[in-house]
């Protein structure tokens, strides 16, 4: 059995047991038996591209949708059977989601916080005309890539209402005391990273691909990285000075 060390819902399971993931925070999709094996990659990074994720399996189980993080990123249509892959559409910045499939021909996604459907040919790997808006200020979550959103077989849709991600950072003692809050809440901040003094907080914060390190400390808050690369994972030095 191969170990993996990362989670998020970022994985894909046919009916014949084949499980598609990305086993990283970053890197290619690959593909293992449900009832344990080798991982084979079946996705492979080009040059722009940071991590694979999301997979899909479209009906018949050998075809899958995925999404690619990086300069340019965009929905993917990849194959089992090692067919080259095909882009299907770029995300706009920081407000596309993943897709799933809904049959007969559909493509399910969050696009511009709207939940939508477009006419999808899986031969082709193109969509046609125009999208169908399904529900309004439907969002995604800024880590994974995922809309808030699930296709089943059936044809049922589920999805959550509301598009923020919206977090407040709370400070607690060694008992489990809640005494206060720190800062003001704010969507899509990751990581949060107390400096040694214990007076400021480092975080990121922005949308999937964009964020950047801010610091916060008691109700202000600034930005601490300004480059177009995704900032994630603050660590103080031992004497908070960098």
């Amino acid at each position: 059995m191969t170990e993996v060390n990362y989670t998020a819902a970022n994985g894909t399971w046919t009916a014949d047991g084949t499980i598609l993931f990305n086993p990283s925070p970053n890197g290619m999709l690959v593909r293992i038996p449900a009832a344990g094996g080798q991982a084979v990659a079946v996705s492979t990074l080009v040059q722009g591209q940071v991590r694979h994720y999301a997979p899909r399996f479209l009906p018949g189980g050998r075809q899958f949708l995925f999404a690619a993080q990086g300069v340019v990123s965009a929905l993917w249509l990849g194959s089992l059977d090692g067919k080259e892959p095909r882009r299907i559409a770029v995300f706009a910045r920081g407000s596309d989601s993943a897709a799933e499939y809904l049959a007969p021909g559909w493509l399910v996604r969050v696009k511009g916080n709207l939940l939508v459907a477009q006419r999808f040919d899986s031969f082709t790997g193109q969509l046609s005309g125009d999208p169908v808006t399904l529900a309004q200020a439907v969002g995604s979550d800024a880590f994974s890539g995922n809309g808030f959103f699930s296709v089943s077989p059936s044809g049922t849709l589920a999805w959550r209402s509301g598009t923020g991600n919206r977090r407040q950072l709370v400070w607690f003692n060694r008992t489990g005391q809640n005494v206060g809050s720190f800062g003001a809440p704010d969507d899509g901040m990751l990581y949060p990273e107390i400096s040694p003094d214990g007076k400021r907080v480092a975080v990121s914060r922005g949308v999937l691909g964009v964020h950047d390190i801010w610091l916060q400390e008691s109700m202000r808050a600034g930005r601490f990285t300004f480059d177009p690369a995704d900032d994630l994972n603050p660590i103080w030095s031992p004497d908070g000075m960098r």
